[in-house]
């Protein structure tokens, strides 16, 4: 009856969105500083924002390295099905051009494994992607 009902509602997109945004409502407004009171350590962030241009691609080796996170935003309507073919070749080209410059930037063997910096992507312009089932294919794409 409602117990099946409501296992059903909270596996559903919209449950987990829902649950999502109460563990997001709880969570103190300063978490980071909260944790760090009292130790010793500061948090210390870096943000570099790269030039895309083919002059700065020398400067990647200095800066690039295995101990940072790295975020790579592309437009994900550039790879939508209505996309322009050149454009969304255009697009691939570039993720796989950065993503290739940070592996090769920051990845390291330790213990007889290959392991890289985190990479996360980061698609913008989700508002111009038309359904979800172009999401999905834009996620299988990549």
């Amino acid at each position: 009856g409602d117990a099946g009902k409501q296992e059903e509602e909270e596996g559903s997109a919209e449950g987990v969105k829902a649950k999502a945004e109460v563990a997001v409502k709880q969570l103190p407004d300063d978490l980071i500083l909260e944790y760090l009171k009292g130790k010793e350590d500061s948090l210390r962030l870096n943000i570099l924002d790269l030039g895309g241009q083919e002059q700065f691609y020398s400067l990647h080796l200095l800066v690039l390295s295995r101990f940072g996170v790295y975020t790579i935003c592309f437009d994900m309507s550039r790879l939508c099905s209505t996309a322009d073919p050149a454009d969304k070749a255009a697009c691939l080209r570039n993720l796989r051009f950065w993503i290739n410059s940070v592996w090769a930037s920051s990845s390291a063997i330790e213990d007889g494994n290959v392991g890289t910096a985190p990479i996360l992507l980061i698609g913008t312009h989700k508002d111009k992607v038309p359904s979800a089932e172009e999401h999905k294919a834009i996620s299988d794409l990549l």
